[in-house]
């Protein structure tokens, strides 16, 4: 384990041991986030490389290549907003169900 916590530390010197569980549950082995770090993620964007990678679809070599992390961390915010919104959504409208009694049928 320490060595492995060493070598993470070898990507940034940021990396915790919590950061570096958070990126391998999402998918992360140390090769592939050395990969995000270098083109300009933090130890914390594992949510936001995960993002990258499975929701839009692109590699760390695309947004290196073709890609602008400003613009990406802009959508991925809005993205997040919208996730939240619905979650929101969703609650108040499952609490008026509950608060409305429908009368069961004949």
């Amino acid at each position: 384990m320490l060595q492995e916590q060493e070598d993470w530390k070898n990507i940034s010197n940021n990396f915790t041991s919590e950061l570096q569980r958070q990126w391998d549950d999402w998918g992360f082995d140390y090769e592939s986030c050395k990969e995000w770090i270098d083109i300009g993620l933090k130890p914390e964007d594992f949510h936001f490389a995960f993002w990258i990678r499975d929701i839009m679809n692109c590699s760390a070599e695309d947004v290196l290549n073709h890609g602008d992390l400003v613009e990406l961390r802009k959508i991925y915010q809005e993205y997040q907003q919208a996730e939240k919104d619905k979650q929101e959504l969703n609650e108040m409208v499952e609490k008026l169900l509950n608060q409305v009694q429908v009368p069961p049928k004949p």
